[in-house]
């Protein structure tokens, strides 16, 4: 009986630190986020001239709202205490592309700045930079924002560029993200594996 314990306890414990768990599990992970195709991260300052006409054009353009994470759509996802959670689950792991519109004060904002940008730049840590989308209005310095270099990272400036054809130009930028994401190959961008042997002797995977 000890013995059979013991290895029911290292089968679960290897079970756990190698990622396998229920479906319902993982439900229970997703905090009950749904998936969007594209979310908005950008200053309140730059809400009515430019991300507001924007979505309604992406509307017209045929996509739906519950596609679109822009945060007066989808306010009561992120109510509540650990709001600041949600908004990182959201951009980090809920959206297949996520566009961001720089601008002088965007790092300096309290949300942009601690919350929402660190998100975005855990998908390039990952590798997952296809799914990063860059606008940039009123001459921003990309210098100035943790994790982008001027002779490195390309803004798509829409200071004055309709609203029509910068959400043109995002449907672009979706399908072709679509497509990158897809002919990418199986387990580029995957977690190093290492192997250990537990207190019963079997070998652990983390």
């Amino acid at each position: 009986h000890i013995v059979i314990s013991c290895l029911s306890m290292c089968f679960n414990e290897c079970f756990s630190k190698s990622g396998i768990t229920s479906r319902k599990s993982k439900r229970r992970r997703d905090m009950g986020l749904p998936k969007f195709k594209m979310g908005f991260t950008f200053s309140g300052k730059y809400r009515e001239k430019y991300i507001k006409p924007i979505c309604e054009e992406l509307l017209r353009m045929g996509y739906d709202k519950d596609e679109i994470f822009y945060d007066r759509w989808h306010d009561d996802l992120i109510n509540g205490v650990r709001g600041d959670d949600k908004l990182r689950r959201i951009y980090n792991q809920q959206c297949e592309l996520v566009i961001v519109l720089l601008s002088p004060d965007y790092k300096e904002k309290n949300w942009t700045g601690n919350i929402e940008w660190p998100s975005v730049k855990e998908l390039i840590n990952r590798g997952e930079q296809d799914k990063i989308c860059l606008l940039g209005v009123d001459s921003v310095d990309i210098d100035n924002i943790g994790g982008l270099y001027k002779n490195q990272s390309i803004i798509k400036y829409i200071d004055n560029f309709p609203a029509k054809k910068t959400a043109e130009f995002i449907n672009r930028v979706y399908k072709r993200s679509g497509d990158s994401n897809s002919n990418q190959k199986p387990g580029i961008y995957k977690k190093p594996v290492y192997i250990s042997r537990n207190m019963c002797g079997v070998e652990m995977i983390q």
